[in-house]
């Protein structure tokens, strides 16, 4: 029993993981700054998201600069305060799936109990990082046609994501019949359900 556990122990030390560099949660960051355009440092940031009433908090650093990572997928309000200026909130800031958004802030001079409130505007463009990321929303997935309701073909509505040449139509096994995307093998890609790994390990 003895020499079975130490076999088992060396074979779970040398198998190999998978390493991913996706993630399905999301960062939020953004610089606090006064009327005048100065930057704030020691701004207290809090981050709630509506649908589960948790919260998270950041301080702005002496740049003025916050951010707030590892956000699940949901809608959030975002405020900040800061001792002798209003609070500020902007509300229904939208965060999807892997993505970074920048949320800036200016505060006027006030008191705590005087609050600004913003709705916020969806975000065109990604400024904080050099990648390209796509949202295929609900109603897309609901009203386009699929073959078989397939939903691993709306993949070749992104730029740069092609179709297996050897294979009409997407889905089955991750590794044989999934996209390229960029120029990639479709091994490369990796699949995320409710934000954990599921791959095809054999394909």
């Amino acid at each position: 029993m003895t020499t079975f556990l130490r076999v088992l122990a060396c074979c779970l030390l040398l198998s190999p993981s998978l390493a991913s560099g996706q993630s399905a949660d999301s960062t939020l960051t953004g610089t606090v700054k006064d009327a005048s355009g100065a930057v704030m440092p020691g701004a207290t940031i809090t981050v709630r998201n509506r649908s589960t009433n948790e919260s998270r908090t950041a301080v702005s650093s002496v740049e003025g600069l916050y951010r707030v990572t590892n956000l699940p997928r949901g809608t959030y309000d975002v405020k900040a305060e800061l001792q002798g200026f209003q609070t500020v909130t902007q509300t229904n800031v939208l965060l999807t799936v892997g993505e970074t958004v920048r949320l800036d802030f200016a505060m006027p001079v006030g008191g705590l109990n005087e609050t600004v409130s913003v709705v916020s505007q969806a975000t065109l463009v990604n400024t904080e990082e050099g990648r390209l990321s796509n949202l295929v929303d609900e109603k897309r997935v609901s009203e386009l046609p699929l073959n078989g309701r397939n939903v691993f073909q709306l993949m070749e509505l992104q730029p740069g994501a092609t179709g297996n040449p050897g294979n009409a139509v997407l889905g089955g096994s991750a590794g044989g019949t999934s996209a390229f995307v960029n120029g990639q093998r479709n091994r490369a890609n990796n699949f995320l359900l409710d934000g954990t790994d599921n791959n095809d390990q054999f394909t």
